[in-house]
């Protein structure tokens, strides 16, 4: 069905409607998984301006976010630029290897200089850990620098921010190395930076996920809940809002089988049995379930009894 989306997503169709233009500056790679196709549309017709560093191999990822940033700032200076533009980043410095500048005296040690898959354990893990904590600290200065600008050139006030990553990282915690194998705390738990204009709206939940991103930016630009049933989340804004945090397990190429409903307190993990089936079958299997089936909310137990 994906492949079918040639005018990429909908909260960004709505927001180049309502008139603004989109600007994108990425140092990671957004061909994977054709998510550039999926976010901006066949050809990325959705893109207003394109800054794209993926490609310079010769420089480091930290390089390239310093980059990025420079150019995102460079184009802050125009005054053309400050009303009417959505500005989205692609950082990469904190994905896969935990790229840091070498030179740099690193704020956690030690810390790797290079990483050997085949030697790590759960008792050596530390060194890689504090390289992936540097990396974090990295992108971290590097949006200190952005947020300084925006102050600077009286733009914080009046802008809308939203800072996410796209997964956690798991080291060892529950037995696995990285990300993309289990639905646990370490792998799916992410910040969500939101800081909007002032107003007296007042947030309804302290907790959100990435599907609740958009909705939210959308209700707090125009004041409209009946954009609603175009997404899958819902503004943090609104009032009596679906209270679970649904995330999925990712399976490569195949279809994803495995899910987890949670929120404080609770939480559920289910998955199909036969992912070729997924659409037609009501059959699951329960992995986990933090209390008793008799105890779960009304809105669960059908998951959690099964004929």
């Amino acid at each position: 069905m994906r492949e079918e989306w040639q005018e990429g997503s909908v909260p960004l169709r709505i927001l180049k409607e309502s008139g603004y233009k989109i600007n994108v500056y990425s140092s990671s790679d957004l061909t994977y998984f054709n998510m550039d196709q999926l976010l901006f549309g066949k050809n990325r017709v959705l893109i207003d301006q394109m800054e794209d560093f993926s490609q310079i191999r010769f420089i480091e990822p930290y390089e390239r976010d310093f980059r990025v940033v420079e150019t995102l700032l460079k184009d802050l200076e125009s005054p053309a630029r400050r009303t009417g533009h959505v500005f989205i980043v692609f950082f990469d410095a904190t994905h896969s290897e935990y790229s840091v500048p070498p030179n740099d005296p690193p704020i956690f040690q030690p810390a790797l200089k290079e990483i050997d898959y085949l030697t790590l354990t759960p008792t050596n893990i530390e060194p890689l850990k504090n390289r992936y904590r540097n990396a974090i600290f990295y992108i971290d200065s590097l949006m200190g620098k952005f947020f300084r600008a925006l102050n600077e050139r009286k733009l914080y006030a009046d802008s809308i921010i939203a800072i996410t990553g796209d997964h956690g990282e798991e080291f060892f915690e529950d037995g696995a190395l990285f990300h993309g194998t289990h639905l646990n705390h370490y792998q799916t738990s992410v910040p969500i930076f939101c800081k909007f204009q002032k107003n007296p709206w007042v947030l309804q939940s302290q907790s959100a996920t990435h599907i609740d991103l958009f909705p939210t930016i959308i209700h707090h630009l125009t004041g409209r809940l009946d954009f609603e049933h175009l997404f899958d989340g819902q503004s943090l804004f609104a009032p009596n809002r679906w209270p679970y945090r649904l995330a999925v397990l990712q399976n490569g190429p195949k279809t994803p089988a495995e899910f987890s409903i949670a929120k404080e307190g609770e939480f559920f993990q289910f998955r199909f049995p036969d992912i070729r089936h997924i659409y037609q079958t009501k059959e699951l299997e329960i992995l986990q379930a933090s209390i008793p089936p008799d105890e779960a909310p009304d809105l669960l137990k059908p998951l959690l009894h099964r004929e």
